[in-house]
């Protein structure tokens, strides 16, 4: 239907145009011819009127204008005098539409030139302007029957040679089948190749495409799934191993998100006195040190820092301990992880404590007289070692007194 009214508007105009064109030129044919007939009779009767009216012949300048009235399209004439007054008039003035020529009249009298006056012929449109309304009108309904003809007539071969191969088209590019081997086709003449058939070769290349590829697509699934499902059972036996370790450390580990404890192993659990990990998920760090070690604590997380460190443990009930703690960073479930491992330094500072009097004891028995007490040579010769330097620094004499008294 659009292509329908483009065509009607467009022949409508193009007609609209020529017929305008037409017209005009008819139009200017027929007035070109009234004002031939108005040269003709200005030269055929301006003498002859210019002499009647000279001799005042009124008999003979009535009958000029009878004959001037018998032209077609003039329809008045008047002859005036020298000074304008009226001599004789004949027909009606049309008020519009009208070619108005005045004629200076002149004649000889014994070979003097004199001018008696004026003749006014009045030639009136009106035919011109009925004859161009008839043949307009005519024209116009010729030319609109025949445009509307030949628009109809291009409508339906456009319909036939190409619309119907378009729905064709496009109702099969809508229930394409990708599992199908079936191609588009249409029904045409033998022998064509034009964009019809570009477009249908097109779709059956893009379907053939497309084909493939949901193939390979196929393949390529098949292929990543395969991968999946294997880097799942990857992923759940690391996951898994990765619960086991964590769960069965031997010293304490606890996770923070957020500033937030997420989880807490066996071991920490009852490091800080926890009933179970749940207890333990959501505190911040400050819940796990004594208040004397905060600060120290905020200070390596805000650093990153990964170095151990030692600090005063706080358990559930209050208690405090002192503990050696390591702290790492990392990326767990796209989110940033604190990691703090944390060993309870208790037993190893008694264990310290006991060496320490272990190595005193032994000092001592190394050093003196089981018997008496005193010290012996072994001391003797330490004290002597470590005297020596330090008197001949400071040039002064030693004296050293022995006594053997069991015999």
């Amino acid at each position: 239907m659009r292509l329908l009214l483009t065509i009607l508007f467009t022949s409508s105009l193009i007609t609209l145009l020529a017929v305008g064109a037409q017209l005009y030129t008819e139009y200017r044919n027929d007035v070109d011819l009234i004002e031939q007939r108005l040269d003709q009779i200005k030269g055929s009767y301006s003498d002859s009127v210019a002499l009647s009216v000279w001799n005042f012949d009124r008999k003979q300048f009535r009958s000029q204008l009878d004959g001037i009235l018998h032209f077609p399209d003039i329809v008045f004439a008047e002859i005036r005098g020298q000074d304008g007054e009226l001599i004789l008039a004949q027909g009606e003035p049309p008020e519009a539409r009208f070619i108005r020529e005045e004629i200076e009249l002149a004649t000889t009298d014994f070979g003097r030139v004199v001018e008696p006056g004026r003749l006014i012929i009045v030639a009136s449109l009106d035919r011109v302007y009925s004859n161009l309304f008839e043949r307009g009108l005519i024209i116009l309904v010729t030319q609109g029957v025949k445009t509307f003809v030949v628009s109809i007539v291009i409508l339906l071969a456009f319909h036939w040679m190409v619309t119907r191969h378009l729905y064709r088209i496009g109702e099969y590019a809508r229930q394409i089948d990708l599992r199908s081997e079936e191609r588009l086709q249409i029904q045409r003449g033998p022998g064509t190749d034009d964009e019809l058939d570009f477009i249908v070769k097109a779709i059956n290349a893009m379907q053939d495409n497309i084909q493939h590829s949901y193939r390979t697509i196929g393949q390529l699934n098949q292929s990543l799934e395969h991968k999946v499902k294997k880097r799942t059972r990857e992923l759940q036996a690391s996951t898994a191993k990765f619960r086991y370790l964590f769960q069965n450390a031997l010293e304490s580990i606890a996770i923070f998100q957020a500033g937030r404890c997420v989880d807490l192993n066996q071991a920490g659990v009852e490091l800080f006195g926890f009933a179970s990990s749940a207890q333990a998920r959501g505190l911040t760090p400050d819940a796990f040190v004594a208040p004397e070690s905060v600060a120290p604590v905020h200070e390596k997380i805000a650093n990153e820092d990964t170095e151990p460190y030692e600090a005063i443990g706080r358990k559930r009930d209050g208690s405090h301990f002192p503990m050696l703690v390591k702290g790492q960073n990392a990326i767990i479930d796209g989110k940033p992880t604190r990691i703090t491992a944390a060993i309870d330094l208790t037993a190893i500072r008694r264990s310290e404590e006991a060496l320490k009097r272990a190595n005193q004891e032994l000092e001592r028995i190394a050093h003196t007289d089981p018997l008496t007490g005193a010290f012996n040579r072994r001391y003797l010769e330490d004290a002597a070692g470590a005297l020596l330097p330090l008197a001949r620094r400071d040039g002064r004499d030693i004296a050293i007194a022995m006594m053997d008294i069991d015999r």
